[in-house]
C-alpha cells in the first residue's frame, strides 16, 4: 500500500530555504561580530553600528531560516520516534493490559461485562458473584 505525500514538495522547499536562510544568517552573525570587535580601534562610530546591524540582521535571518528547517523535517523526526517508541508502547500497553487481568482466560461477569480472571470469584467492577 503506497499513500501519496501532497506535503512532500513543500517540506523540501522549507528545509531548503531553512538551510539557506539559516547558513546566510550564519555568514552575517560572524561578519558582524568581526567587524563590531575591529571597529573598536577607529574613532569613527558609523562602524560598530553597521556592523551592529548586521549581526542583528544575521541572527534574525539564522531563527528564520531555523524555523523553516523545523517545519520542513518535522514529519521525518515524529516517524522516527513513532518508529523508535512503538516496540516499547507495545510491550508497555501488553504489560498493563496482563496487569489488569485483560488478556484473560475469556470470562466475562455477567452482570456488567467486566473482563476477568479465571481465578476471580466476584467481580472486580460491579462486585457479583462469577458464576
Amino acid at each position: 500500500m503506497t499513500t501519496t505525500d501532497a506535503n512532500a514538495g513543500k517540506r523540501r522547499v522549507l528545509t531548503l530555504v531553512g538551510g539557506v536562510a539559516a547558513a546566510l544568517g550564519l555568514v552575517m552573525l560572524v561578519i558582524g561580530i568581526v567587524g563590531f570587535l575591529r571597529s573598536f580601534g577607529s574613532d569613527s562610530m558609523d562602524a560598530p553600528m553597521g556592523s551592529f546591524g548586521l549581526f542583528v540582521a544575521g541572527g534574525f535571518c539564522m531563527v528564520v531560516g531555523l524555523a523553516l528547517l523545523n517545519a520542513g523535517t518535522l514529519r521525518l523526526r515524529a516517524n522516527y520516534v513513532a518508529q523508535e517508541t512503538a516496540g516499547a508502547v507495545r510491550a508497555t500497553a501488553g504489560a498493563v493490559s496482563d496487569g489488569l487481568g485483560l488478556k484473560s482466560s475469556g470470562r466475562s461477569c455477567s452482570s456488567c461485562g467486566a473482563n476477568e480472571t479465571a481465578d476471580a470469584k466476584f467481580c472486580s467492577n460491579c462486585g457479583s458473584a462469577m458464576a
